[in-house]
């Protein structure tokens, strides 16, 4: 009768289990469980989305901080949250479309730029070493309890190669509300070495006499631009502003209001 003699040598996969043959470079043999695909898609989705979480945190902790050195005094404590907020409603990975995303962010909702000033029509244009950010109003505001105001101007630049932020911050001098219109001016940033993507954000500040105590509620601050200089993500962003036109036409119309037709009087049926 037919007996074994010595180790079973059992290679390959059985049902959920996997045998692996005992050799001299992997020793004794030994069974392991079958890895399930299920549970490895599992864990690249995982890592995926510990990487844009990495991502979206480290690009507003950033911005935050900026924030925080630049116009602490208007910044809320939850600014960093709002702005995670705007990015995880974005899908791509990309910098540029994260930072598109903060296009025409109030600051403080409590205290906003509107309230203050109409401005304002605003042009960046981009040159090898500045960046020249034009502003246009013809308009001094709503507001009738002050005689001046000035408008500053905060503009962050990413480096091409890292995430690196430079950060730069100019004023305007006193306007006068009497000031005939439109009231221009012209900011010019150098532009440091391998610049990519830029974000530019407007501050308002209201005062008498050439001067104020910038409580809160005489100032406000609005990310009204963002741009690049890489060509690669101004077609990104083209793209991105084409597909939302696209979408904005594919929405239905509007259903036709219909209204019930009165009578009036005694005597009407």
């Amino acid at each position: 009768m037919a007996k074994q003699i010595g180790a079973l040598k059992l290679s390959g996969k059985f049902d959920d289990k996997i045998a692996v043959a005992q050799s001299k470079k992997k020793g004794r043999g030994y069974v392991k469980a079958a890895s399930d695909k299920k549970m490895k898609n599992q864990s690249d989705q995982f890592k995926a989305e510990t990487a844009r979480t990495k991502l979206t945190n480290g690009l507003s902790s950033r911005i935050n901080n900026i924030f925080k050195r630049a116009a602490s005094y208007i910044k809320p404590s939850h600014f960093y949250r709002a702005l995670n907020t705007r990015f995880r409603a974005e899908k791509s990975n990309e910098r540029i479309l994260l930072l598109d995303m903060l296009q025409d962010m109030e600051i403080n909702e409590a205290y906003k730029l509107e309230t203050l000033f109409s401005f304002p029509h605003l042009v960046a244009e981009e040159k090898p070493k500045e960046l020249e950010v034009k502003l246009i109003s013809d308009h001094h505001g709503d507001r009738n309890d002050h005689e001046c105001y000035f408008v500053e101007i905060l503009v962050l630049m990413w480096n091409k190669k890292n995430d690196e932020i430079k950060y730069d911050v100019q004023k305007s001098e006193w306007i006068p509300t009497t000031a005939p219109l439109p009231v221009k001016g012209s900011f010019i940033f150098k532009r440091p070495n391998e610049t990519t993507d830029y974000l530019i954000a407007c501050r308002c500040v209201v005062g008498n006499n050439n001067s104020s105590p910038e409580y809160l509620t005489q100032q406000g601050i609005k990310i009204l631009a963002v741009g690049s200089y890489g060509k690669r993500e101004k077609e990104l962003l083209e793209s991105k502003t084409k597909n939302k036109v696209y979408a904005d036409t594919r929405k239905k119309p509007e259903p036709e209001e219909v209204r019930v037709k009165m009578s009036f009087g005694e005597n009407s049926d």
